[in-house]
């Protein structure tokens, strides 16, 4: 694939710059090589597929104002991306290689498992990626980036993806646990961020949260969420809620509790009111009567 990118800017009255316009044209072009390969081992499928991405762009930086892309995560999302900045203003130069490998186990029975790592391997390092800007892409090796999925149908799910260093150091992790038994559903994450992950701030994150939703009948649904901070050992937050639907209104009622980080206890009540069957709504539930019969 080829492309090209045109940019130009005009600037009034800025003093931050030391011109009134700013012109950039960057060419792009890339190679995939995929190889997938397939096996049937008695009813599940299981496919490994080895890429490799060459990427060459202008090793020239830009000198255009920068607002849109001042920050760039790194994640197996686009661990095969040929550009890692979500905005214009500026776009990753030079020659790079991305390399990883997926693997799929699928099931008719409903249940898969995914995985995906890789790194990024560059010609030379152009300085885009500072701690300050991306953790995990600096110099001409990034850290490896992974990812697990496992779902079971219906029951239970789980999604984990990991940022770490050649020495198995891991700077970024955020696992999903997801678990539905009949009326209850429950949600449980875990973020784990050192100091130099989290961008512009010399603190570590280390947090625990839960979610749980319980659908007594059609009518009520119970909710409570929990976050709590693992590196100071106090909670961060809690909300508990009810709410009560039926064919003509929807009530839903709240309770808030926010920890400032200063040993204040923040309280919030939230009621919330609407009326039913005015507009269009997708998925709406069926109830045993008709509203005003």
């Amino acid at each position: 694939s080829t492309g090209v990118d045109a940019n130009t800017y005009w600037l009034a009255d800025n003093p931050a710059y030391a011109q009134s316009s700013y012109s950039e044209v960057l060419p792009t072009a890339s190679i995939d090589v995929r190889y997938p390969l397939a096996r049937v081992v008695g009813a599940a499928t299981h496919v490994i597929e080895p890429i490799a991405q060459l990427v060459w762009s202008s090793d020239k930086l830009s000198t255009t104002p920068n607002e849109d892309s001042p920050q760039a995560e790194f994640e197996e999302s686009n661990l095969f991306s040929t550009d890692r900045f979500q905005g214009f203003d500026d776009s990753e130069r030079g020659l790079r290689a991305n390399i990883g490998v997926t693997y799929l186990r699928y099931d008719p029975d409903g249940w898969e498992l995914g995985i995906t790592a890789g790194r990024v391997f560059r010609q030379k390092d152009l300085g885009q990626f500072p701690s300050t800007v991306s953790a995990g892409l600096a110099g001409t090796v990034s850290d490896y980036v992974a990812a697990i999925s496992l779902r079971f149908p219906n029951e239970f799910r789980l999604n984990s993806r990991m940022l770490f260093d050649g020495k198995f150091n891991v700077s970024k992790n955020e696992t999903q646990l997801g678990f539905t038994y009949q009326k209850l559903d429950i949600e449980a994450s875990y973020v784990w961020l050192d100091q130099g992950s989290i961008l512009s701030n010399n603190t570590r994150q280390n947090e625990l949260s839960l979610e749980t939703a319980y659908q007594h009948d059609q009518n009520w649904l119970l909710t409570a969420d929990w976050r709590h901070d693992l590196e100071g050992n106090e909670p961060i937050e809690a909300e508990f809620g009810a709410e009560y639907q039926n064919e003509c209104a929807k009530v839903a009622f709240s309770v808030s509790l926010q920890n400032d980080g200063f040993g204040k206890l923040d309280r919030e009540f939230g009621l919330n009111i609407s009326l039913e069957g005015l507009g269009t709504r997708k998925n709406k539930p069926k109830f045993a009567r008709r509203c005003g019969l």
